[in-house]
């Protein structure tokens, strides 16, 4: 009676590690097919006693056949992996420039009031200053505005205030205040 012999391949220990990278590579919950995929590789890596490379490659070669985009990915990724890892020095001293992250924020996520507080921040050389009403409320409007005013900070004890036109009648202290500068619907008042 012959037995049949099955040629089986220690793995080494760090694969676990590269199934959890792959898990998280593809854990998208667009791709419900790629998660399955994913949990199956940590499973078959964790549970079987017997391990073999055939499996493996079965396993990681099903999103390359039903994805076809995936291969594109890949290259993107080792692309970009590539040039910051090239271009490291360079990034590293542009991340603490001023102003060096304005060219990265797409003109569709910047809203127009932001690009006016922007304006009136370098126009006027402020130090520091607030949002009031609907530029305070609105999360996008606020995160932006520090973002691209950096390193002029946002602080709630400044004197310099910016607020919408149509928050003037809501804001009753405003006419404390004396008008500095506007641009189409955003004001900016020096406040005692």
């Amino acid at each position: 009676m012959k037995q049949n012999s099955r040629k089986v391949v220690n793995l080494p220990p760090s694969l676990p590690f590269l199934s959890i990278l792959l898990a998280l590579l593809f854990l998208n919950w667009e791709h419900p097919l790629l998660l399955v995929i994913s949990l199956i590789t940590l499973l078959w890596i964790f549970l079987l006693k017997e391990k073999s490379l055939a499996g493996l490659f079965i396993i990681l070669s099903i999103p390359v056949l039903f994805y076809p985009k995936f291969l594109d990915t890949i290259t993107t990724i080792r692309d970009n992996s590539a040039s910051v890892y090239e271009n490291k020095r360079k990034i590293a001293e542009e991340v603490f420039q001023p102003n060096s992250g304005i060219d990265v924020l797409p003109s569709q996520y910047m809203p127009a009031e932001v690009k006016e507080i922007r304006a009136m921040v370098q126009a006027n050389q402020l130090p520091d200053f607030n949002l009031l009403g609907q530029l305070r409320e609105d999360p996008l409007k606020l995160q932006r505005a520090i973002e691209v005013n950096w390193p002029v900070k946002l602080e709630s004890d400044s004197k310099y205030q910016f607020y919408l036109v149509e928050d003037a009648e809501r804001l009753d202290f405003i006419s404390l205040c004396q008008k500095i500068d506007q641009k189409g619907e955003v004001v900016l008042v020096l406040c005692p």
